[in-house]
Parts: C-alpha cells; structure tokens; sequence
C-alpha cells in the first residue's frame, strides 16, 4: 500500500463515482512544488519533506514541498529481485541515500519496509542530523517464537528513537502493536487509508455477480464455504490459491488473477463486493479493497470484526462478520441480492462516506504531512529547550 497511489472522484451528476486522470513520472530525485490543495506553505517549512517512496503526480504528493531520494543506478531493481542478499543490499543502499539526503530536510516520511526501518535504525544508532521521521504502512505481524518476537521488539524500539509517530491504518493496532512490542502507545496513531482508483478506467455498474478479491491475509475458504449452492456467479481475483486452504472451489465461483485494472473493472460491475480476511494476525488489512467498493458505491461484506471499525459502521455503509462465519456470510449475501433496495441504499451510504473527503487521497496525505510538520516542529522546541 502507498500513498502515492491517489484517491477517486464522485461525479455528482451520476450519483456516482468515476476514474480520474493520472501523471506518470519517474521519481529518482524531485523537489515538488506545494501541492495547489494546501494554498501556501506553512511558516517554517522552507526545508522539504525527505521520502523514498516516488509520487505517482506531483501535485498530490505529501502535501508540502517533497524531496524524494532514490538509488537512480538500473542496477538496484536487479538487486531488489536477486533474493534476500540482494534485496538487503539494496534497501542499505537506498537507507544510505535517505541518510544523506536528511541534511537539507525538516523531517522524513518513511514505509515500514526495509528501506524505511533500515533508515529509522541508522538514524537511532547515528543521532547527529537526525530528522523526525513518520512511518507509514505499518502492517506487522507477530513473530511466533519468542525470541524473534523480542527481537522485533528491540528493532521498533530502537527505531521510535528517530520515528515521532508510526502510522496504522486500523484503530486497534493502536494498543495491540504497543502491547506486543512495547511501543508507548503515543507513539502510533491511527489515520484512516484512502481510495486508491486513480488512473483507472471503469464503469460502475450492478452486475449478476459477487466480486472478492485481493492476495493478502484472505480467506477464500469461508467464501467458498459460503456461495456454495447458491445461484448466483462469483468472480474471485487472486493468485493466492493457498487462501482456500483446500476447500474446493464450488462450480459457480471463478477464481483468476488479474491486473490492477482489470481488478477494479471486475469490482466496479458486481453485484456485492465480499473481503473475506484471515483471523489470527496483529495488523487488520483489506482496507484499499472496501474503500475502493464504498466509492463505486457497492453494498460491502467484511468478513473481520476489528479492522474496519472507523471506516464501516455495521449496517449503515457496510455488513461486519466475524472471522470463519461462512453460515454469516451466506445469510447476508443472499439478503442483500434479495433485496436491492437494501443493497442499493447501503451503497450509496458507503459511495457518500467517502465522497464526504474523510478517506481522500488527499485527506490521507494532508495528515501524514501535518504528522511530519508536527514532529519538526517538536524537534525543534527540543532542541530550544536543551541549549
């Protein structure tokens, strides 16, 4: 998941939504221009903000003045596919260049990948130039033995040294992260992730199918389970087969993998849109793929009671099941193909929720930019206080 995907626009004269243009553009180093949504920079801002990760435009970036440091040599994406040497190697590399790059910045946005922990690390073991950093996409999973639980612990503490705030994408990653690997609590917070259909061209429409998809930490097994019998098609897009988990695929479910745009063509003609997830991890995910079905205005089913808490009130613009309720999920996709009115004003709560701004692109980046202002900002009184 990134940031830099964008967000997705309602076309008021449809009632619905509809795909918007893109930029391509090929981020080795950039400085951006202050996005035209932020009107002027903030005071003290001068210095830009320091990120690897590439926008996909400029003008909807982090949200300030961005300057985005990246290996530029064609021999790192080799590197990045020869394996776990070289995808460490790699990531040094590009942790080496953030390093680097900090001099000329007030504060650094981050991924919780290897690059980004690796740079969070270096900066903790190296404090002098340290700049505050906000980590995102803080998808963690808990280690099942217990020494490589305490050494993920040691790895995120010693980053919160450098790192004001971690990002989460679901509300009760809060206390659980903190929890299991002694994070304070203060140092994550919660910011809701965003749509991600720009670029993409779709037609929204109410098909005869139910859509599921997505290879992440599903659980296509209760789906099957679920539409087993049923006279109605089912489109699944994945190429993650381990996630049937040996259930065999009934004869009305189609199961293909697919690109990004033939994947949200596929959403945006069903019916229902179904994100079945695993029970068992720290992180919650699926989060692109129902933000994604609430914009095109699709009645959605969560197969996941904690994870959309902040983006799906059960009911209202959205159905909440625990996890591994096949029998759930039956009754509520035979329920909302039943009745269509109901399914109906369900989606277009959903499509309004997010026309509302709430899980924009835009609001999205404009918190994580405010986050790295704000850690900028407390750095520098720090630093007042301690001359």
């Amino acid at each position: 998941m990134r940031l830099s995907r964008g967000g997705c626009q309602g076309d008021a004269a449809r009632g619905g939504p509809r795909a918007v243009g893109t930029w391509e553009q090929d981020a080795s180093t950039l400085a951006l221009g202050t996005p035209q949504f932020l009107g002027e920079t903030p005071s003290g801002a001068e210095k830009p903000i320091l990120t690897g990760i590439p926008p996909a435009r400029p003008d909807t970036y982090w949200g300030l003045t961005t300057q985005c440091c990246r290996p530029r040599s064609r021999l790192w994406p080799k590197l990045d596919r020869a394996g776990l040497p070289g995808r460490l190697l790699a990531a040094l590399a590009g942790a080496l260049i953030l390093v680097w790059g900090r001099r000329k910045c007030t504060a650094a946005v981050v991924a919780s990948d290897m690059t980004g922990n690796a740079f969070a690390l270096l900066q903790s073991l190296l404090p002098p130039g340290r700049v505050p950093a906000v980590m995102i996409d803080c998808l963690w999973y808990l280690p099942r033995n217990r020494l490589s639980r305490w050494l993920k612990g040691l790895q995120l503490r010693l980053e919160a040294r450098s790192v004001y705030r971690f990002v989460v994408w679901s509300k009760h990653e809060v206390q659980d992260y903190a929890r299991a690997f002694g994070i304070a609590e203060e140092k994550l917070l919660f910011v809701p992730f965003h749509t991600t259909l720009m670029g993409y061209s779709y037609s929204v429409s109410t098909g005869n199918y139910v859509f599921a998809g997505g290879n992440g930490d599903r659980d296509y097994a209760t789906l099957a389970r679920a539409v087993r019998g049923l006279g109605v098609p089912v489109r699944v897009a994945t190429s993650n087969l381990a996630a049937f988990r040996g259930e065999p695929i009934p004869p009305n479910m189609r199961v293909q993998a697919c690109g990004h745009a033939e994947f949200r063509r596929l959403m945006a003609g069903a019916a229902i849109v179904v994100v079945p997830m695993e029970a068992g991890h720290l992180h919650s995910g699926g989060q692109q793929t129902y933000l994604n079905a609430m914009a095109m205005g699709k009645p959605v089913i969560v197969c996941d009671p904690r994870g959309p808490q902040g983006y799906i009130e059960d009911g209202k613009n959205g159905i909440l099941l625990d996890y591994g309720d096949s029998e759930g999920l039956r009754r509520a996709i035979l329920t909302l193909l039943s009745q269509p009115d109901l399914a109906a004003a369900m989606g277009r709560t959903a499509w309004a929720r997010i026309e509302s701004g709430s899980y924009s692109t835009e609001a999205c980046m404009r918190a994580v930019a405010a986050l790295a202002l704000e850690g900028a900002a407390a750095a520098t009184g720090a630093s007042g206080a301690n001359r």
